[in-house]
């Protein structure tokens, strides 16, 4: 039987959490040590996957259909086998409602069973957007068919020395064919976009290509945060400035692109780029000149270029923020790098790397509770955020000779708690406070573009089949990726309406999702009458925070 996918909820999870897991059953003990190794966990799978499960009616009883109108605990707790029952579920939000509800029941009631709930198919995938879905009688997807490409090719396999230049921690198909891809591109003097969320390792990414290239022994790699540096003072920094001092004498000072020579130039955060400087990186590009600002010569550059970006460069290029022809010219060789939450496999490996680190100890030990503990946790920050707590972990137990699951739960709730605390400072420090504000200020208006972004570039797409692959295909996963990192940020807006909106609206993008997957003939009406009202909700909710932070 092939492996089935599931989306596991459990009650240590935050409420509407889950994650995703590949179920391999393949006799009754399968299910048997699942149900050993999990506590009160609820398993969401599709329709297409039931008949694979009931093979094992020794193990698993059929409830049949739910009744719309009644709830899942009176169905399913207190039975001696692992109960299933078909979800008579509209729409994805529904789901996670009852699920939840199931299992504060199951808690309340003390029942350490598990459970599987099937849904409609359409509403699985709006769950699980874009994924492969094995046991729905579907061909994997086009990003797994890629991957086996990539890791079966014999030319990608690294040597013990080139797995030792590439400091990524893991063992998931994900991490290895980020390693892959690695090699492949130090094999190449292509440029190179790695595209990932915050605290990914893009930086990292970029450091291996040029470690294992040519180019290492031509030149030194030199990195620029396009995001860090005022709009006016990014062009001298990359191009060079030429100007004159006060007694006339002619100063010049080299550019990035020319002082990495023959190495390689980082540009992290490329989607910062304004429309101006981005033509002139264009130019940079096709031309290999550089002109320093105040200067009249144009100046020839040799550095490789690897860019990296955790923004949606193909909404903003439908939103006409990022030109299509340098997308081209830098995505030669694109690498993407997984959140966290995509390969929960690797966190005990990762999280034993930190630990290590942070106590300068090559051989500390965490247990297995503890190790279990983290692979419950989301970690919207990533490998950064999990590196963060172990660092803090390490200082908060130093004289402590072991560190236990609920030093982890406290610590996780108390960093909870004081993001929450520091949305409304009390600090003396007039000056201080104004840069606080300021900071909140630039980060909810990057979430109100982000979201412009998104949906303007959804609105965009024309009605047609081409338009339909990309809508599809690259605009919706993307977009419903960056409304999830919103709505589960809470801590970082001021009203709990405004996360609570953005959750509202991804729930009617994937629903609109569904649908136009179905009738390509009516985006414009399915716009307007399923997300456009939601939208305008997020907007205007984002526009408030903005004005509270203001007062």
């Amino acid at each position: 039987m092939p492996a089935i996918v599931a989306l596991k909820f459990a009650s240590g999870f935050a409420k509407g959490q889950y994650e995703r897991h590949r179920l391999t059953i393949e006799s009754s003990g399968d299910l048997d040590r699942i149900r050993s190794e999990q506590t009160q966990s609820v398993f969401v799978i599709s329709e297409n996957a039931i008949e694979g499960l009931l093979l094992f009616g020794d193990v698993v009883e059929d409830l049949g259909r739910k009744h719309p109108k009644g709830g899942l605990n009176r169905r399913m707790l207190s039975h001696r086998k692992i109960p299933l029952i078909v979800g008579t579920y509209t729409e994805p939000g529904r789901v996670v409602q009852g699920v939840d509800a199931l299992l504060m029941g199951a808690v309340e009631a003390a029942d350490t069973n598990i459970y599987f709930v099937a849904v409609a198919d359409t509403i699985f995938r709006m769950l699980d957007p874009g994924e492969e879905h094995v046991g729905s009688g579907k061909a994997p997807s086009v990003g797994e068919a890629f991957k086996d490409w990539i890791l079966s090719n014999p030319e990608n396999k690294l040597t013990d020395e080139e797995r030792a230049k590439i400091p990524l921690v893991g063992t998931s198909s994900d991490i290895e064919l980020v390693r892959a891809m690695i090699k492949v591109a130090a094999q190449c003097d292509f440029p190179v976009l790695i595209l990932g969320e915050t605290g990914t390792g893009k930086e990292l990414v970029a450091s291996a290509i040029h470690r294992l290239s040519r180019r290492s022994k031509k030149g030194e790699l030199l990195a620029i945060n396009c995001s860090a540096i005022a709009s006016e003072l990014l062009e001298s920094e990359l191009f060079g400035i030429i100007g004159r001092t006060v007694t006339g004498v002619s100063e010049t000072q080299l550019g990035l692109w020319v002082k990495a020579g023959k190495g390689t130039l980082f540009l992290d955060e490329i989607g910062e780029f304004s429309l101006d400087h981005q033509s002139k990186i264009l130019r940079a590009l096709q031309e290999g000149k550089v002109r320093p600002v105040g200067g009249k010569d144009e100046v020839r550059v040799e550095a490789r270029i690897i860019a990296a970006t955790n923004r949606d460069l193909h909404g903003m290029m439908r939103a006409e923020k990022f030109r299509d022809d340098l997308y081209y010219r830098l995505n030669s060789l694109p690498i993407y790098i997984p959140p966290l939450r995509k390969h929960p496999e690797d966190i005990r490996e990762l999280a034993l790397h930190f630990w290590r680190e942070a106590t300068e100890d090559e051989n500390a030990k965490l247990s297995s509770d503890l190790l279990d503990e983290l692979q419950r946790y989301r970690w919207s920050g990533n490998g950064r955020a999990l590196g963060t707590m172990m660092q803090r972990l390490s200082a908060l137990t130093r004289n402590r000779s072991k560190v236990t699951v609920n030093d982890v739960r406290i610590l996780h709730d108390y960093e909870a708690h004081f993001e929450a605390m520091s949305k409304e400072p009390t600090l003396h420090d007039d000056a201080l406070l104004r840069q606080l504000r300021l900071d909140h200020l630039k980060q909810v208006i990057s979430d109100l573009r982000r979201l412009d972004d998104g949906c303007r570039a959804l609105r965009a797409v024309q009605d047609s089949r081409e338009g339909m692959t990309s809508l599809l295909t690259m605009l919706f996963p993307t977009f419903i990726a960056e409304l999830e990192s919103l709505s589960g940020q809470v801590n970082r807006f001021r009203s709990v309406e405004t996360p609570d909106s953005i959750f509202r609206l991804l729930d009617k993008v994937k629903d609109f999702m569904a649908r136009v997957s179905v009738d390509s003939g009516s985006v414009d009406e399915c716009w307007e009458t399923i997300v456009a009202q939601k939208y305008n909700e997020t907007y205007k909710h984002l526009l408030e925070e903005i004005g509270r932070i203001l007062k």
